[in-house]
């Protein structure tokens, strides 16, 4: 069974005056605590002169803050209300087992804390048809920006899949199984050049690395992409790749293809379909 963890790094802000931020550590938002984990390097807290006592503080008085019975927007914000430190952004990773935990820890730890260009949460940019998706999903009600809210048929962006979480779904939903979307947005092309070619080859991948990961719930995958009639034909070989591991393939300039895939995807979160009354 996969389970979703979310995350924020801890942020040392020592001279804020100075734009001075200092990844320290994470939190992971567990439903009964939150597991504070630091790794404050010595000698980066010796440059900034800070000591390892005030670093320390943090640890507690984020445990003794913490109220895991709020919403988790709520609990970041009330968590954040102290000086001298902040919060970053939610992220969030996925496990199979149990025993994955201390790895994923591990490999954020690795990538945003230990290396000093590590200083943000990478999202993958969002394209204009992404975002008309996700406007489209917020109108039906189904969208959601908490990644637990998965486990209630809502649709969540960028879920990580892959090693060490570093590739993104755009967009998931789960029933009795998971519907994944991956979009590629071809306006402004107009042949299938690196730039579409890199971008349907990581889709398929991302597709395969979903399958890989959930496979044992099921997964159905489909591609959304923006093309017209005359630029479709031009990016077919970028196509017939991120085509590959997907069930479906939908152009959100076709009204037909728009409402089929809507259709499917109301259906998943058990709402009526377009065709009904």
């Amino acid at each position: 069974m996969v389970h979703i963890f979310n995350y924020a790094l801890i942020r040392l802000v020592p001279f804020a005056h100075r734009g001075d931020v200092l990844n320290v550590g994470l939190v992971v938002f567990k439903s009964d605590r939150l597991d504070v984990r630091l790794n404050a390097s010595p000698q980066l807290l010796n440059y900034f002169n800070v000591s390892s006592r005030a670093v320390e503080w943090i640890a507690t008085h984020l445990r003794e803050s913490d109220d895991s019975s709020i919403e988790l927007d709520a609990r970041v914000a009330r968590l954040s209300k102290a000086t001298g430190y902040t919060l970053s952004e939610i992220g969030w990773f996925t496990i199979d087992s149990d025993s994955q935990y201390e790895q994923r820890i591990s490999d954020i730890i690795s990538e945003y804390v230990e290396k000093p260009k590590g200083q943000s949460i990478k999202k993958k940019p969002g394209s204009k048809l992404s975002k008309d998706l996700r406007k489209i999903f917020k109108e039906y009600d189904l969208f959601s920006g908490d990644i637990q809210d998965i486990d209630r048929h809502r649709v969540v962006a960028n879920l990580p899949v892959g090693p060490s979480g570093k590739l993104h779904i755009d967009f998931m939903l789960k029933n009795s199984r998971y519907h994944a979307t991956e979009t590629i947005d071809f306006t402004n092309s107009d042949h299938a050049g690196s730039a579409e070619i890199k971008n349907a080859a990581l889709a398929s991948v991302t597709f395969q690395h979903a399958k890989d990961t959930l496979s044992n719930v099921g997964i159905n995958c489909y591609l959304v992409f923006s093309a017209t009639a005359l630029v479709e034909r031009a990016v077919g070989p970028a196509l017939k790749i991120a085509q590959r591991e997907a069930i479906e393939s939908f152009n959100m300039e076709s009204r037909e293809d728009k409402a089929r895939y809507l259709d499917i995807i109301l259906n998943a979160a058990g709402h009526k379909s377009l065709w009904q009354s």
